[in-house]
């Protein structure tokens, strides 16, 4: 990836605003309620999920299933609709059919505004009824989707997937915002449901790297999957927010074809010019493999980096402020599944946008290189 690429300005700007008053600015303080966390949060961190997904307590774990449970069934779809078998397009017709019968109600969603100017009494009197409005508006929907029964109709998949995503349209923060009177799982699920629009539009790991779920997997089964991806990976909770490193863990813990392939490294460095030279800092806790390649003239530096040490890119800084670089960075051992040196002009050139983007992963995997 170059240098300073990351995700789009929407999901950026979120992720940045809860790193800085996320887990790791409370180390040393009490442990924070659920409400503590979600206030301190835009779009929720992945490394406050994973806390909340640890906790003993009853209100967290809820809240944690609840979120997983919209993560899932988000990945479900997309997984499904991937598909050409008949099963598979039944549960993608079920939830398409679902979001277009909710998206007539949703229009009518769009003159809930509240009016500018307002004194605080009239301000007081539009709370009031837009609570109305959108309660009203709650209840079309319910009736408007009912519910979906198998039969000679419709197939227990179609339902399935219709039923569920007519539960996340009416849960979601657009038409049903949760009050202190919601319960922790639709909490959880509420705020994934909100997490898709933004990460579907501001990350390109949505196109990237799909998790292969089947409609049979489970919340309980990706609570476990993200557990033990992140018990093996600790990095990748860096700078990312918890729905795209569900994806993430659910991508290499459930999909065969990735066995044998680990994530990239990224996150790892951490790019300075000390003493005027252009580098990186190893963050993280393993040896990085470092590839680093200045353009046109394609003069590539390889280098594994042990924690804590630099990486030296051969360039000062005020060379590295007028030259075009790329790099690529995976555990020691596993190189990535791509090079920007590709022999084929067509292919490197494709590779190299992949790296730039970040699409790339670690280990070998011949249809990718």
């Amino acid at each position: 990836m170059r240098n300073g690429f990351f995700l789009f300005f929407g999901i950026a700007l979120a992720v940045g605003a809860s790193l800085l008053t996320g887990s790791e600015a409370a180390v040393g303080m009490e442990p924070r309620t659920l409400q503590q966390i979600r206030a301190a949060n835009a779009f929720m961190s992945a490394t406050d999920f994973l806390d909340i997904c640890r906790s003993a307590e009853t209100e967290k774990l809820a809240y944690c299933m609840g979120y997983l449970r919209g993560a899932v069934f988000f990945w479900q779809e997309k997984t499904a609709c991937g598909m050409a078998a008949p099963d598979a397009q039944a549960f993608c017709a079920g939830a398409r059919d679902a979001r277009t019968k909710a998206a007539e109600v949703m229009d009518s969603m769009a003159a809930l505004k509240n009016p500018r100017g307002l004194n605080p009494d009239e301000e007081k009197a539009e709370e009031k009824r837009l609570r109305a409005a959108r309660a009203n508006a709650v209840r079309e929907m319910r009736e408007k989707l009912g519910t979906c029964a198998p039969g000679p109709e419709h197939s227990a998949l179609y339902c399935q997937a219709y039923n569920a995503q007519a539960e996340f349209q009416v849960i979601s923060p657009v038409m049903n915002p949760q009050g202190p009177e919601a319960g922790p799982d639709s909490v959880g699920l509420a705020d994934a449901v909100g997490a898709e629009f933004p990460f579907m539009f501001a990350s390109k790991e949505a196109y990237r790297f799909r998790p292969c779920l089947s409609p049979n997997f489970t919340a309980a089964e990706a609570r476990n999957a993200l557990l033990a991806f992140i018990d093996a990976h600790p990095e990748q909770q860096k700078g990312k927010i918890a729905f795209e490193l569900i994806g993430r863990a659910l991508y290499y813990t459930v999909c065969p074809a990735r066995v044998n392939m680990l994530p990239n490294m990224e996150q790892c460095l951490e790019w300075t010019s000390p003493g005027g030279m252009f580098g990186a800092k190893n963050t993280c806790s393993q040896a990085i493999t470092i590839r680093f390649m200045t353009i046109p003239d394609e003069h590539i530096v390889e280098a594994t980096v042990q924690p804590g040490e630099f990486f030296r890119s051969g360039l000062t800084v005020d060379q590295e402020k007028s030259t075009r670089w790329l790099f690529t960075a995976c555990p020691k051992g596993s190189p990535a599944s791509i090079r920007f040196d590709a022999a084929d002009p067509a292919k490197r050139g494709r590779n190299r946008q992949d790296i730039i983007d970040g699409g790339y992963e670690c280990g070998r995997h011949p249809l990718l290189q």
